[in-house]
């Protein structure tokens, strides 16, 4: 039987899977760096196409035997059929590992896409199906919605179907205004949408990276924290302690407003997110 999460606030934070050996090694010396704060779990991401499906179930595997933590290997639709996707799972099955974040995927850059699963909700009706007593599954949510639907609309409409086809608990995009937050979970109620959705943060740590890949992902960021960012784009140091305080700012907030749960996308860098979980006690829970 799958272990459910606990009932007190979650914790939890993600990793990519490394290159090298050498790499592997210096990702679970900053891993440890987090158990203080006694993470529900840990997740590990999964490429493009799944480009890294080996080494994620490596990386997986690695934290699990080092720290004995519960860990949540990405799986995602593209290139994925289901005699593919029975023995993916089946492997971190027998390595131990009962969850996964289950995800439609980026579309890989010039490779032409074949998958018996055309949407997250498709694959996680096939995990629900074959492996329900055996794997916690948790989906992504977009408060300020995916990047390729037509309106907020349709994606709140897809995303209550991933819940439906049997998703246990939810993480969202990465943001920067609790609002967006607020806003969609009311949603989510209206629809009679019950499952947790814990809030996903993205530490600042570099500021070009961050101003990037929000635009890609459709993050918002305030005016006022772009033009710090664009500003001080040539003093890192500058913008990872203005990004901890802003983001412990943040979390108080969600914290005041019963989010259910946090889930760090660390870019395998300990530092900031460390300060922001100091900052906010979870050292002392």
């Amino acid at each position: 039987m799958i272990s459910k999460p606990s009932e007190t606030k979650s914790i939890s934070f993600e990793f990519f899977p490394p290159n090298s050996a050498e790499a592997l090694e210096k990702l679970v010396l900053e891993a440890q760096k987090f158990l203080i704060f006694q993470p529900e779990f840990f997740s590990v991401t999964f490429g493009a196409g799944g480009g890294t499906r080996k080494k994620t179930l490596l990386t997986a595997n690695s934290l699990n035997q080092k720290f004995k933590i519960s860990i949540a290997p990405h799986i995602s639709c593209i290139s994925l059929n289901a005699d593919l996707a029975r023995r993916t799972i089946s492997q971190y099955i027998e390595a131990g590992h009962q969850r996964l974040v289950v995800l439609r995927g980026d579309m890989p850059s010039g490779v032409p896409v074949n998958s018996e699963f055309r949407y997250a909700k498709d694959l996680v009706k096939f995990i629900s199906n074959e492996f329900k007593e055996s794997i916690f599954i948790d989906v992504a949510a977009y408060p300020e919605c995916h990047p390729e639907s037509l309106n907020f609309f349709d994606d709140l409409k897809y995303f209550k179907e991933k819940v439906e086809a049997g998703a246990n608990r939810a993480i969202t995009q990465y943001f920067f205004n609790c609002d967006s937050y607020y806003r969609f979970i009311d949603d989510c109620n209206k629809l009679n949408i019950s499952i947790p959705i814990l809030a996903g943060l993205m530490p600042i740590s570099n500021g070009e990276g961050i101003l990037r890949f929000s635009k890609k992902c459709n993050a918002d960021i305030p005016k006022w924290l772009r033009n710090k960012i664009e500003y001080y784009s040539d003093n890192n140091d500058y913008l990872i302690k203005l990004g901890i305080e802003f983001m412990s700012k943040m979390c108080e907030s969600l914290l005041e407003n019963e989010a259910p749960g946090f889930h760090f996308y660390t870019l395998n860098k300990s530092y900031p997110t460390i300060e922001i979980c100091k900052n906010l006690n979870f050292d002392n829970c």
